[in-house]
């Protein structure tokens, strides 16, 4: 079945970018986004100029006490462009950076729009050993890190990984110094002078973004200044944003909802942002209130959180009006709970990916509030195809199958050609890889995921990748890993070892030997069950159906004994 207004597409050719790379683009499906008035053709920077020449004294931004108005963020952007110019970076030049929720984000997008730069934000919680893919399979020119963060050592930390990299890579250092980086004053300092800007294609690439795919090794999505600045039109649109917004901006801006969030909102919805480099629920409560803030969005923890001390505190939240949960699985009794005791506020739950951000939109009043509950959202501003997940054939309404989704958001492709092959069918439309089906033919709900991926707070996880690794421990024989419920980060990881003979492991060996290898602590296994033998299919494949029931019994005694 298709819900939607768009016609078939045509099998998509490529484009090649400033510096020589092939980029699959779609034309049928661009000449129908510009028909239809989704693709305006432009950029970020246009529109923060046309922004500050209209309003440029309004606050755009709030981080701890500092305000940030459009034009003192346009000043500060202009003198970095002109500085990257100044270093030899340009159009596709790949700028990429590994930053906590801190305003000089929103300065790095906005500067490499102006240059026609393509950025690379990277997760704080990724180590050396995916940094070293990711920044050599972009090829990143420069990097922006924080000197320290959260007890980590970013700028160490990168110089190593400068060191694993085929390519240079200038390490630029925020908030402090490092020996054998560039600070970022320091950068800023070579500014000063204006450079002639180019001319920037808005169908070009502008972000890259990997996400962790049931393969192992992470794909890197690619979205040009029109698919992308199409996500806060639509935001802006179904959530009815306007300047009297506050957005609570919690989700890392190194995620493409927080990314979102952070850059889009306030230029293209009108909101004023306030950002949260670390999360916590009292803080973020404070801050509502503080700034009378009006919509926040998170992953599922955030929202049990939110309610949990709103509640110890008897804190109804009178300002908030908006409440979006997704990025892991959202009990439908916690958006109940949420729409109980926010009663201003409308909750619900919304599903996206990377390669198409924003699939559903959420409700946008609480006269649909069961819906907001009991489905993903609402299908806005994109087609979904429910299919057969084994023979692609084409299902009726109320029938489960694999979603299929295409609209003026889709990425264009993946970076890797060869990560397009079987990714779209022939008519352009991406392969979510996961299980859903139609509610009243408005709404999706999903109800499982065909890929192999933990989603543990928001973050995906990919299984693959921690075998990988453990296969490479002296007392691994064989390994499996797959995700164990847990009650607040929705997921955790579960590895099941078959160990060799005369040989023993236990978890604290895991932990530390999985970390020593590079790994990020969300990739270690909160819990390790030693088995005798993997269950297999006829043809060897490791049944992780079969894994996965076990993994959700465990969980069940381990949460049963803890409310003895």
């Amino acid at each position: 079945m298709t819900i939607g207004d768009f016609s078939s597409g045509s099998a998509p050719g490529t484009r090649r970018d400033p510096i020589g790379r092939d980029v699959r683009f779609n034309r049928a499906l661009a000449t129908r986004w510009r028909s239809k008035g989704y693709w305006l053709d432009t950029t970020l920077a246009a529109l923060t100029e046309d922004l500050a020449a209209s309003d440029g004294d309004r606050v755009m931004a709030i981080e701890g006490e500092r305000c940030f108005t459009v034009a003192e963020i346009l000043i500060e952007s202009r003198r970095l462009a002109n500085a990257l110019l100044e270093r030899g970076l340009g159009l596709g030049s790949v700028i990429s950076y590994q930053i906590p929720n801190w305003y000089e984000g929103c300065v790095i997008n906005l500067a490499a729009s102006m240059i026609g730069g393509v950025v690379n934000p990277l997760v704080p919680i990724y180590r050396d050993n995916e940094l070293t893919f990711m920044l050599d399979d972009v090829k990143a020119r420069v990097v922006f890190v924080p000197e320290s963060f959260r007890n980590c050592d970013y700028a160490a930390m990168m110089l190593r990984v400068r060191k694993r990299l085929n390519h240079d890579l200038e390490i630029v250092v925020l908030r402090g110094a490092a020996e054998g980086c560039l600070s970022y004053s320091e950068l800023l300092s070579a500014g000063i002078t204006r450079r002639p800007l180019p001319r920037v294609d808005p169908d070009s690439v502008y972000v890259m973004m990997h996400t962790s795919g049931s393969t192992g090794r992470p794909k890197c999505v690619l979205h040009s200044h029109n698919t992308f600045l199409v996500q806060g039109r639509v935001h802006a649109l179904e959530l009815r944003r306007s300047q009297s917004d506050v957005q609570i901006v919690a989700s890392p801006i190194s995620h493409v909802s927080g990314m979102i969030l952070a850059n889009l909102t306030p230029v293209v919805g009108g909101a004023k942002i306030v950002l949260m480099d670390r999360w916590s629920a009292a803080a973020a409560i404070d801050l509502i209130h503080q700034h009378d803030g009006t919509a926040l969005g998170g992953a599922t923890p955030f929202l049990r959180q939110l309610v949990d001390a709103a509640r110890a505190a008897d804190d109804h939240l009178p300002t908030l009006t908006c409440v979006g949960t997704g990025g892991a699985a959202v009990p439908p009794d916690l958006i109940r709970e949420a729409q109980d005791w926010f009663p201003n506020a409308v909750s619900y739950r919304i599903y996206g990916c990377t390669e198409v951000p924003t699939i559903t939109s959420g409700t946008n009043s609480r006269a649909d509030m069961e819906h907001g509950a009991e489905t993903d959202g609402r299908i806005r501003h994109v087609e979904i195809r429910i299919v057969d997940p084994v023979s692609g054939a084409a299902l009726p309404t109320d029938a489960e199958g694999e979603i299929l989704a295409c609209g003026p958001q889709m990425m264009l492709g993946y970076l890797r050609m060869e990560d397009n092959d079987g990714a779209f069918d022939a008519d352009g439309y991406f392969r979510t890889g996961d299980l859903g089906r139609i509610v009243d033919n408005e709404y999706i709900l999903i109800t499982g995921r065909k890929k192999d991926l933990i989603i543990r707070s928001g973050e995906n996880l990919s299984p693959k990748e921690i075998e990988d690794v453990l296969h490479t421990h002296p007392a691994v024989s064989s390994a499996a890993v797959v995700g164990m419920p847990h009650p607040r980060s929705g997921e955790c990881v579960c590895a099941f070892l078959v160990v060799c003979e005369g040989h023993s492991i236990d978890l604290l060996e895991i932990d530390r030997f999985l970390c020593n290898a590079g790994l990020s602590r969300q990739k270690v296994p909160e819990h390790v069950e030693i088995v005798e033998s993997l269950p297999t299919s006829v043809q060897g494949k490791v049944l992780k159906a079969e894994l996965r029931k076990i993994a959700a019994k465990i969980s069940h005694g381990l949460r049963h004994d803890l409310t003895k």
